[in-house]
């Protein structure tokens, strides 16, 4: 066959598997906004890590997520990724997603723009510099950030990605309350909490978190849950709960017994508030309400809202539940509860 016979047929590769157009899309639409819980009915959820990436745990985790077969997102401090760049291209050439956890571990919440933005390129730079991925990805340290802190994501294309739910990793929990925790309050949706190190401090080690992760993903994996980095969660976008109008968006809610034994379930109700100040609302069951403040739309760490219903049995298979904004509407949903019992597996 001559040369002028050859074809060379080019495969173009669909947008949804292209990592690039991926973060594109995600980018225009989520630049600047706050993304800590994401509204779907499939059972898909994420989990994250912060403080990293720091040795030996973080190579650790890395070997729990190729045991199960899950991508995760890394949120990298630039301090660490300065002093192990190597530990830092082994997580992206894993195939996990990388984000900003800044520089140093500092609040952010009284920043000026310029400070966020040089604090967010410069741990950005040292990232793209170690993995040769870059990151659209930021994740304040505390949770804290300020309107001049979402400026600067706007100005430079950042997507701020928060959280849902907390593993307790930090707190000194040991691995199996860890997992049953992490079973019983994970829904459709949610973004888990890990960490892979310790405010960047040299040496660090969380030796609790790769068990817990273990534990937690061998429960979750085996009840048909499917884990998922934070961009492809982003794509499993679908419509809120209920839209009351005026910057008041209910995305979802659920609900699990109170932890610890205690009687009553929580509710956890997850908020798209981008303005202040802050509006009030109340949630009924049965004849028990209770009144609370949407959260501060800077405010990451307490961005799920949990009530607590101490007069519900906490046995209940499902509650109904009515959320009334004033002035706006009220909406009534009935709300299966998470009776998942991690201990039962492992």
């Amino acid at each position: 066959m001559s040369n002028s016979d050859a074809r060379v047929k080019v495969l173009r590769v669909p947008d949804q598997y292209n990592p690039t157009m991926r973060m594109r899309r995600i980018i225009s639409r989520w630049a600047g906004r706050v993304v800590f819980y994401v509204p779907t009915a499939s059972k898909t959820m994420s989990v994250s890590f912060d403080d990293g990436p720091t040795s030996p745990c973080t190579g650790r985790v890395l070997d729990v997520l190729d045991k199960h077969n899950v991508k995760a997102t890394f949120f990298m401090m630039g301090r660490c990724v300065e002093r192990d760049p190597a530990l830092a291209r082994e997580v992206a050439a894993r195939g996990h997603t990388v984000g900003s956890h800044s520089h140093y571990h500092q609040g952010m919440g009284m920043f000026s723009e310029a400070d966020a933005e040089e604090a967010i390129k410069r741990s950005r730079n040292l990232i793209v510099d170690a993995t040769g991925q870059d990151t659209h990805l930021f994740r304040p340290p505390y949770g804290a950030m300020n309107d001049e802190v979402r400026a600067a994501c706007v100005k430079n294309g950042i997507v701020v990605a928060g959280w849902t739910f907390s593993s307790g990793d930090w707190y000194g929990y040991g691995q199996p309350r860890i997992a049953s925790r992490m079973a019983k309050m994970v829904c459709p949706g949610t973004i888990l909490l890990f960490h892979d190190g310790d405010k960047g401090r040299r040496g660090a080690d969380r030796p609790m978190t790769p068990g817990g992760l273990d534990q937690t993903l061998d429960f979750l994996l085996s009840e048909g849950w499917s884990c998922v980095d934070i961009p492809c969660l982003l794509d499993e976008w679908s419509k809120p709960m209920c839209d009351f109008g005026s910057d008041a968006l209910l995305l979802g809610m659920s609900s699990n017994p109170c932890p610890g034994g205690e009687p009553g379930v929580d509710v956890h109700l997850f908020w798209d508030t981008p303005k202040k100040p802050p509006r009030a609302y109340s949630v009924s069951i049965g004849g028990t309400s209770q009144t609370a403040m949407m959260p501060d739309p800077n405010d990451l760490e307490h961005r799920a809202s949990t009530l607590y219903f101490r007069d519900v049995s906490r046995e209940a298979d499902a509650v109904q539940v009515r959320v009334s904004v004033s002035g706006l509407g009220t909406h009534e949903s009935t709300l299966q509860v998470n009776q998942a019992e991690v201990s039962r597996r492992v």
